[in-house]
């Protein structure tokens, strides 16, 4: 089994245990989310990337995970790279000679 991606497992963490707050199994989450039982633990062990629309249908149900998992340091790297990527869209782009 490959080592979990360190983002992964403090998304998997925040999920079990607001999952465990919540007092429901994962099959209850996953019914609720209409989500696969072995996908939400798969997230909860950190092997799952969770796309954006799963991670939409959890937040239907009080998991709001996005922002509890990010540490402010992956915050700041995020908001980083926006910036760079913002500040390249915005160059202005060489005209095209007919």
């Amino acid at each position: 089994m490959s080592k979990s991606d360190p983002i992964l497992a403090a998304l998997g963490r925040n999920v079990r245990k607001r999952r465990e707050v919540r007092e429901l199994t994962q099959e209850k989450l996953a019914e609720k989310s209409g989500l696969d039982p072995t996908y939400i633990s798969d997230i909860e062990r950190g092997q799952r990337n969770p796309g954006i629309k799963n991670v939409a249908k959890l937040g239907k149900h009080g998991f709001t995970i996005l922002q509890a998992h990010l540490s402010c340091s992956f915050q700041r790297m995020l908001a980083f790279e926006f910036t760079i990527l913002l500040a390249a869209w915005t160059k202005k782009l060489p005209s095209i000679s007919t």
